[in-house]
């Protein structure tokens, strides 16, 4: 059963603009370590740290919290798996939120453009 979903969109120049003015600490507050590396390495470093974004906002539309309380950036993790497809994990107080609430799955698709990057999130009790 569905309980939950959330949807966002982000202009990837906004995260440009701010990676440019506040560097490390605007990524250490978005991303965890793991992120950090994933994008980093990456061609399209900007477009992937925004979709990461886009999916952290979607899963706190999609739990109802938003991202800026018990569920924040800091304690959700976009990862990929063996193809590329994106997974999220939530650790700490989010994870406690996960287990009390019965979410039994969350589904994440991610896309990005050079303007634009998009997430939605599914929220799943079996």
């Amino acid at each position: 059963m569905i309980v939950g979903i959330g949807t966002d969109i982000v202009e990837v120049e906004r995260i440009r603009s701010l990676l440019e003015k506040n560097g490390e600490t605007f990524l250490n507050k978005i991303l965890r370590p793991n992120e950090i590396k994933t994008c980093c390495g990456s061609a399209n470093k900007v477009q992937r740290i925004a979709a990461r974004f886009a999916a952290k906002e979607a899963l706190g539309k999609a739990f109802g919290t938003g991202i800026f309380g018990e569920i924040n950036c800091e304690n959700i993790e976009i990862s990929n798996g063996e193809n590329g497809e994106p997974h999220i994990t939530l650790f700490d107080k989010a994870a406690l939120i996960q287990q009390q609430r019965g979410v039994d799955a969350i589904h994440v698709s991610l896309s990005h453009t050079e303007q634009y990057a998009t997430a939605f999130v599914v929220l799943e009790s079996r």
